[in-house]
């Protein structure tokens, strides 16, 4: 069964609950972690600005899924300024292990970009051959930084995520990750256009890889619409338990509040439920967890191996950035002809 979530947002007024204890029972939160310039903080500030939140939803059960993207590091912004996305990518994937050492053992998991493969307003679209290499790297980092943290391919929200996919696994070989997240809006409950054949089509060319909904949801909850937005909930729900339970493990609502949002939250602008919305989401959730609670979908931890040490004597090994070992590997890679991103 689903463990379910919602979207939040700390940086938005009205993008968290007035009380923490109102998402009890939830099992994960997602939200972007934001710096500068997005937000007047840098990395180390913005892990210490949203760490009380974090543990504070870690003492009720609930896990965490931090959105990596360009609000995380703007860096020289190759998106719009046409600079080099190689030096992005090892100055993203450092920001990415900076974060993930922090948090670890915080029960955190981490999402690497957000809606890369449609641009809109809120995301920047990555050509898929450009994204694999930010995604190895920065799943490198992560997995550097804290073997035991899940990395999530960031949720793709196109019509046609297949082809995405596929192009970012011609350029690396395969995919560094360990679930696949996508946006499943427009999505029937049911028929040929309907979540089910979506889902499916993506669990065939990745059978080995979960796939997590990190959003999923409806941009008119509102009054007049309270009663279809609960048939949709419960319809999605009986979907993914009957044909999906052991295939979507996670599924994120998109999201709290009207605050985030207009339109979308569970909740209006001033936090307040949105009736039979909000009480059915919970519901649902309740009665998945007594159905059959969910297993832990984190990594298993990597075996415990001794330290290496180094004999006194012997020459200390040299430090390198990551831009320096990135383009070590790089250079060896075309060398001998090889595609020097599947070496990540």
């Amino acid at each position: 069964m689903p463990q379910y979530g919602i979207n939040l947002d700390p940086d938005q007024h009205g993008g968290l609950p007035l009380k923490n204890a109102d998402l009890s029972g939830m099992k994960w939160v997602r939200f972007v972690f934001q710096a500068q310039p997005h937000q007047a903080r840098t990395i180390q500030q913005s892990c210490q600005f949203y760490a009380p939140l974090i543990d504070n939803y870690r003492a009720l059960g609930i896990r965490t899924l931090l959105i990596l993207n360009h609000q995380t590091f703007m860096g020289d912004e190759p998106w719009r300024r046409g600079t080099s996305w190689r030096s992005y990518a090892a100055d993203f994937s450092e920001a990415c292990g900076q974060i993930t050492r922090f948090f670890k053992g915080r029960q955190v998991a981490y999402e690497i970009w957000n809606e890369g493969d449609q641009a809109s307003e809120s995301a920047v679209y990555v050509p898929p051959q450009t994204f694999a290499p930010l995604l190895s790297a920065s799943s490198v980092a992560i997995k550097m930084a804290d073997s035991n943290a899940t990395v999530v391919f960031g949720g793709l929200v196109s019509g046609n995520p297949c082809s995405y996919l596929q192009a970012v696994t011609n350029t690396l070989g395969r995919l560094p990750v360990d679930a696949i997240g996508v946006h499943p809006y427009g999505k029937n409950p049911s028929g040929d256009n309907g979540i089910l054949p979506y889902l499916q089509n993506i669990r065939a060319a990745y059978p080995t890889i979960p796939l997590w909904m990190t959003e999923y949801g409806d941009s008119q909850v509102a009054k007049p619409r309270y009663e279809v937005v609960d048939y949709y909930m419960r319809l999605i729900d009986s979907a993914l338990r009957r044909s999906m339970a052991s295939v979507v493990p996670v599924a994120i609502w998109y999201c709290w509040s009207d605050g985030m949002n207009p339109g979308f939250g569970i909740t209006d602008a001033n936090n307040q439920p949105k009736d039979r919305v909000y009480s059915t989401y919970f519901l649902l959730n309740k009665l998945n967890e007594a159905m059959s609670p969910a297993p832990s979908i984190l990594p298993a931890p990597d075996p415990v191996m001794p330290p290496v040490t180094q004999p006194e004597s012997s020459t200390p090994l040299p430090q390198f950035t990551h831009q320096q070992l990135i383009n070590a590997l790089y250079e060896a890679a075309q060398a001998v002809g090889n595609n020097p991103w599947q070496w990540f």
